[in-house]
């Protein structure tokens, strides 16, 4: 994670576009997460200005207006989530478009190789060669496990190539499990909580005052919600949103961009900020209990210190003993 994977597959796509200067559309980007498509396209703006072609978002958040927009005038690269491709490979208009797809960059692919997504995805890469021939395909993964299996999945029969960077990210990854002290009972009995779930929010506390930004995530849309509500109740004055797929397209985009902005000092979310996103401020990431997976953690505590040769620091807040256990396991 934060290696530059992004860049070094764009760049040369950016050099190949400018030599043939192909019809759009003809670049097609393709993630897993709303907020992550957001984000690449903040970052692919700045490449799209310098060098004279169009860029686009098209994803659930997509409004009626600009997907019509879109479809009768389409940018040059698409940013887009599997399910909106097979919806773009439906649309008469849009299908005339795709004919002229050279290049297709698969984002997160370890995310959607193992899952109903990943198969709708092989689908319709197979529906769109039908339409535009053999495009060059590119998946990029900081945690796959198994490329040769994931590289068949994704390309099928076609002929490919494993490209492994040389060199490993470095990650600090600490589980602890506070034991409640006499402070923590007075507290619990003031703010109807148990003692054992305050002296976690406490921990997390002292934590996140200590950091410059600092991201929670919990396994949980519910209990991302249930930890922001007791942190409130802790700490009126703390600086703090919630992030899940359950909020508004509006409530989302703005955390994310106050979080950027580091006018939040913290943001609590799911599984829906993990992937990809590029926040250099972020110098901790919490996560509330086990987080279930190895995969998971890494990408999770990929988000701080993202960027080359910083340590990526993380902190698994573990409760009961099997929660302990398992998280240090994983650790």
């Amino acid at each position: 994670t934060g290696t530059g994977k992004t860049e070094s597959v764009l760049i040369p796509i950016f050099n190949f576009w400018i030599k043939k200067k192909p019809q759009p559309i003809s670049i097609l980007y393709i993630t897993p997460l709303k907020a992550l498509n957001r984000d690449m396209l903040d970052r692919i703006s700045w490449w799209a200005q310098k060098l004279g072609f169009g860029v686009s978002v098209r994803h659930g958040d997509t409004t009626q207006r600009e997907r019509k927009l879109q479809s009768e005038h389409p940018d040059d690269l698409f940013i887009t989530t599997p399910e909106q491709m097979q919806a773009m490979i439906t649309g008469k208009k849009f299908r005339e478009f795709l004919k002229n797809v050279n290049w297709i960059v698969v984002d997160e692919a370890h995310e959607l190789v193992d899952s109903k997504r990943g198969v709708q995805l092989t689908l319709a890469l197979e529906r769109l060669k039908i339409l535009c021939g053999s495009p060059q395909i590119i998946a990029l993964s900081a945690t796959v496990g198994s490329p040769e299996q994931a590289a068949k999945f994704l390309f099928n029969n076609a002929e490919f190539q494993i490209v492994n960077s040389v060199g490993l990210k470095e990650l600090d990854i600490k589980v602890e499990s506070p034991a409640p002290s006499k402070e923590d009972r007075e507290i619990a009995d003031k703010i109807f909580i148990g003692e054992a779930v305050v002296c976690r929010l406490r921990k997390i506390h002292e934590l996140m005052q200590k950091a410059r930004s600092v991201l929670v995530f919990t396994n949980t849309r519910e209990a991302a919600e249930v930890l922001s509500s007791r942190l409130r109740s802790f700490d009126k004055d703390l600086a703090h949103e919630v992030h899940h797929s359950s909020l508004s397209k509006e409530s989302r985009i703005s955390a994310e961009k106050k979080f950027k902005e580091e006018k939040l000092k913290t943001l609590i979310a799911t599984s829906s900020l993990q992937l990809g996103i590029d926040i250099g401020s972020i110098d901790l990431v919490i996560q509330y209990q086990s987080p279930r997976e190895v995969s998971q953690i890494v990408q999770r505590v990929g988000r701080a210190g993202h960027g080359v040769g910083r340590v990526s620091n993380g902190i698994i807040i573990a409760g009961e003993a099997d929660d302990i256990f398992e998280s240090v396991v994983i650790a």
